[in-house]
């Protein structure tokens, strides 16, 4: 079965070149023939892609691409708990958009505002953030918003790792439930902030039946402990859709994984990734 995104030759020898580990006129015809066809198998399918259309305050059905065995496998959400955090301090009143963070020296060398730091994805900077929630918050935002497939224990939010939201599990099908309140914009302290703090790079098309336009892209990427995601929504005027892209990887190959997952996002638009996007 042939897949929506369909892979060029381009493409193609890129992944070629991340499995087998050679330019394509390095190796022999029949090794060259079986990366080929590994890397086609990979770039068709080990993924699942859900869609959402949201028109006011109505929620169409989901539409499911790939492999929709994956929708409920247990994942580490990565830095997709990183909304769930900027959503607490949202509440909490503890968030000046017009703030600025010390980040890792790869992200910049100078301090960055909360929206950069957010796109870029910085552990150190929300590590400082989380801090400044009391840990009991933080969990019931976590189970407020629904965001794991189960409670966290009452120790929940202590560690240095709650950035990634340590290491609880969620599934594919609940991260986009997730996304589809945070662009509905159910139960949120300051909607408008949170999706400006989200935004990404590029346009994105909504094709709602016959009504058809461009919007902005407000999403969230990450990768870590075999699950790498790029969840988020196209807001246009009339209409959002939400689109969740889940790409399961073996440790510790997760940087292919997450641009398969960012590349899938804006395919699912009929969107280019611009040259510009933070990989």
């Amino acid at each position: 079965m042939i897949s929506l995104f369909f892979v060029n030759m381009k493409n193609l020898n890129s992944v070629v070149k991340r499995i087998c580990g050679f330019r394509t006129g390095k190796a022999a015809i029949f090794a060259m023939m079986y990366c080929l066809f590994v890397a086609t198998a990979q770039a068709e399918s080990g993924y699942v892609l859900q869609r959402s259309l949201i028109s006011g305050s109505h929620v169409g059905p989901d539409q499911i691409i790939g492999d929709a065995t994956l929708l409920n496998r247990r994942a580490h959400p990565a830095s997709l708990f990183k909304i769930v955090i900027l959503v607490a301090l949202l509440r909490e009143g503890k968030l000046d958009s017009a703030e600025r963070f010390e980040v890792e020296d790869h992200i910049s060398t100078s301090p960055v505002d909360i929206r950069q730091a957010t796109y870029r994805s910085s552990n150190k900077a929300f590590l400082e953030l989380a801090r400044r929630l009391d840990a009991r918050l933080l969990r019931e935002e976590a189970i407020r918003m629904r965001f794991f497939r189960a409670p966290p224990p009452a120790s929940f939010g202590r560690s240095d790792s709650i950035y990634r939201g340590e290491d609880e599990k969620t599934d594919p099908l609940s991260i986009h439930r997730f996304m589809t309140r945070v662009a509905g914009e159910a139960d949120l302290a300051k909607p408008e902030e949170l999706h400006n703090f989200l935004l990404w790079p590029g346009s994105c098309l909504i094709a709602a039946k016959s009504d058809r336009e461009i919007g902005r892209i407000h999403a969230k990427s990450g990768a870590w402990g075999g699950s790498a995601w790029m969840s988020g929504f196209c807001a246009g005027k009339r209409h959002k859709e939400v689109v969740t892209v889940f790409v399961p990887y073996e440790p510790p190959h997760w940087r292919p994984a997450r641009e398969r997952a960012i590349r899938l996002f804006y395919g699912a638009f009929q969107a280019t990734v611009p040259d510009d996007v933070f990989y």
